[in-house]
């Protein structure tokens, strides 16, 4: 969900500078390029998420940071797109992906059931 609101949010923040394209390019509209580039890097967030979900938390953060980058160049979406892309990065820092190293088999009751692996300390020595 978090990764989806980073691509709307991308979306709705590329939308602004596309609008005012023409009225911005007879003043000199290097903002208008700048918008646009931070709303491919949020949505391309987004993506990152949906690809590489273990790094959601990374990319989370970038996503925030660059919604709220995206004030200088697009105005942030008209602060929708921004406000749709901070809760989004925010999700994906609090998602938790699950671990496939700590999974447990459908048949234990609890992720420590049948676990009893003997810990060795540095201080036991070899035995």
């Amino acid at each position: 969900m978090g990764a989806l609101l980073l691509m709307i949010g991308g979306l709705i923040i590329g939308w602004v500078p596309i609008q005012f394209a023409t009225e911005l390019a007879i003043i000199g509209g290097s903002f208008t390029v700048i918008g646009l580039v931070f709303a491919a890097m949020v949505f391309l967030t987004g993506a990152f998420v949906m690809a590489r979900p273990e790094m959601s938390t990374i990319f989370g953060v970038i996503g925030i940071a660059l919604s709220i980058l995206s004030l200088i160049g697009a105005l942030g979406g008209m602060f929708v797109g921004m406000l749709v892309g901070i809760a989004g990065g925010n999700l994906c820092v609090a998602w938790r992906h699950p671990d496939p190293d700590h999974s447990t088999s459908p048949g234990t009751g609890s992720p420590d059931a049948g676990t009893s692996e003997d810990v060795q300390f540095s201080w036991q020595g070899d035995q």
